[in-house]
């Protein structure tokens, strides 16, 4: 994987300015790339792949707004988190209290270990 160097406020100490790496993404596959190259891996055709992830993107935000977690064997799990502003009292914690609300993923370990192992990087000039 690629990266590149870029100059950011140090999180530690906002008056400085320091330099780190950062990714640079080579491309985006979307769902008809994926579905393409799992139907060449399987015995399912692109279509029928396309249809079975689109269903599970069409049942997942059901599931995540009630509160639940999705574990997807081997993948990772998605859930919803998010933060708050914090008060003296427990009474005094409502609903309006919660932002920063987005969808977290926690990858498995076993695409951890498929992606992360051995992985290499180079700089970019």
């Amino acid at each position: 994987m690629k990266f590149k160097i870029t100059k950011r406020k140090n999180p530690q100490d906002r008056s400085q300015e320091k330099y780190y790496p950062a990714p640079v993404y080579s491309d985006e596959i979307g769902i008809d790339e994926l579905a393409e190259e799992i139907s060449f891996a399987t015995s399912i055709t692109p279509s029928d792949v396309k249809a079975v992830l689109e269903g599970l993107l069409n049942v997942m935000p059901k599931h995540l707004r009630r509160g639940a977690k999705i574990k997807l064997d081997r993948f990772g799990t998605f859930k919803v988190i998010f933060g708050g502003n914090g008060h003296e009292n427990a009474e005094d914690v409502t609903a309006a209290d919660i932002d920063g609300t987005r969808i977290g993923f926690i990858g498995a370990p076993e695409m951890k270990r498929a992606v992360l192992t051995d992985m290499s990087f180079q700089k970019l000039a």
